[in-house]
Order: structure tokens, then sequence, then C-alpha cells
């Protein structure tokens, strides 16, 4: 389908064997993005950062997270969710889905820990083995993955509703 053009100038990802169009970024999702891409900088230098890839989730799942963090480099092949080390959705208008949907999908693909960025609340929604747990920036609260540090206070600061 893809190859006909049929998803031309759409967004597009694979959940549960079904194809939904997801809506265009906003200012906000894009600011917050390009804020973690910047923090976690030493996983793309060791090329282990992907950014809006797909992530094949077996048998019918395919994902396009806004990041994640690899356990290595992947070489020549397609990324798999067990591949991922940490997997983060920035939301806004798509909350409800990706906590519904693409969440478990990470999960049951084997991805260990997942931050949903829920941008309406200013925290940050942190699956993995234990539960979830909400994080906000004015409790001083720092994520990190493999000791790099995701301040949250500077992640959203400024960041227009």
């Amino acid at each position: 389908m893809a190859d006909i053009g049929l998803f031309d100038d759409r967004h597009v990802e694979l959940l549960d064997g079904t194809l939904y169009e997801m809506p265009p970024m906003g200012t906000p999702h894009v600011v917050v993005m390009v804020r973690l891409q910047q923090m976690l900088t030493s996983f793309n230098a060791a090329r282990r950062l992907l950014v809006q890839v797909p992530v094949q989730v077996p048998d019918f799942d395919e994902p396009e997270p806004d990041l994640a963090v690899l356990r290595e480099p992947l070489g020549m092949r397609r990324p798999m969710a067990a591949d991922c080390l940490l997997v983060i959705e920035v939301s806004d208008t798509s909350l409800r889905f990706d906590r519904r949907r693409k969440l478990p999908a990470y999960r049951r693909g084997g991805v260990p820990e997942v931050w949903l960025v829920n941008l309406p609340e200013r925290q940050v929604e942190v699956t993995d083995a234990h539960g979830t747990r909400s994080l906000r920036p004015e409790h001083g609260a720092v994520l990190s993955v493999e000791g790099v540090p995701v301040d949250l206070a500077a992640l959203f600061a400024d960041v227009a509703d």
C-alpha cells in the first residue's frame, strides 16, 4: 500500500493489525521531543537513539515511538521492541491512544521501560516492571537512563499548551 502511494502525506501506525492515522505534531510536542533528543545525545553518538522509527512488536504491531534508546546498535536490520531499553512517547492529543494501545504493545514486545510524556498535565508517566508512577517537574524530578539525566523542569520549561 505504501508503494502505491496510499499513505502519502499521512502518518499511520500499525497496532493490533489495524492501521491508525495519527494526528500531526503540535509545537509543544516538537519542542519537548527536540529537548529529549538533546538530553539523550550521548545515545545518539553511540548509535543507540532512534527518533520516530517504527519498532516491530510481534505479531501485528509496528508503533512509531517518538524516541527509543536501544540496548545496543542495530547494524543493518529493523528494530524490534525487544531491542529497546527505553521507549518514549510524547503525548498530547494522542494521550488516551498512547496509554491504551501503544504502551501495552511496547510492554508486550519486551520493552522494560516506557516514558509517556503527558503534555496536558506536564508530567512523565513511567511504566516498568514495578508498575506506573507519575513524576512532575515541580517536585525536582530527574529521570535517567543508564546514568544519563533527563531534568523534567528543563524538559517542560516554557512549553505552552
